[in-house]
């Protein structure tokens, strides 16, 4: 997409005007590429029952395990996994508060 399809709505922009719009957009560019790598799980993955964030990671057969972990920046679909998970483990992003309110009553049946 170019920078002229970008503020096409924008009335009346004069050349100058322009050239700062694309001059911003190029910064911004420059700035997302410089961000690190990350690992992030979708928002709806994260269960936050009381301090302690936790995900269920998929431990096979069919099984779910709880896993505490350190979270660091949120945005509106992701949030930053800073501990306790591994770049490739299964999480679970639908269905966790289920899993959860499972675990909670096997927990306290035993």
């Amino acid at each position: 997409m170019s920078v002229a399809a970008i503020v096409k709505d924008v009335p009346r922009l004069s050349l100058d005007e322009m050239k700062e719009v694309a001059r911003a957009l190029r910064e911004a560019v420059e700035d997302i590429e410089d961000l690190p790598d990350v690992l992030a799980v979708p928002r709806s993955a994260v269960l936050s029952p009381g301090a302690q964030a936790v995900v269920y990671v998929d431990a096979g057969g069919g099984h779910y395990e709880p896993r505490k972990i350190k979270t660091g920046r949120t945005g509106d679909d992701l949030v930053e996994v800073l501990e306790g998970l591994d770049a490739g483990e299964k999480v679970v992003t639908t269905g966790s508060l289920l899993i959860d309110a499972e675990t909670q009553i096997s927990q306290s049946g035993n």
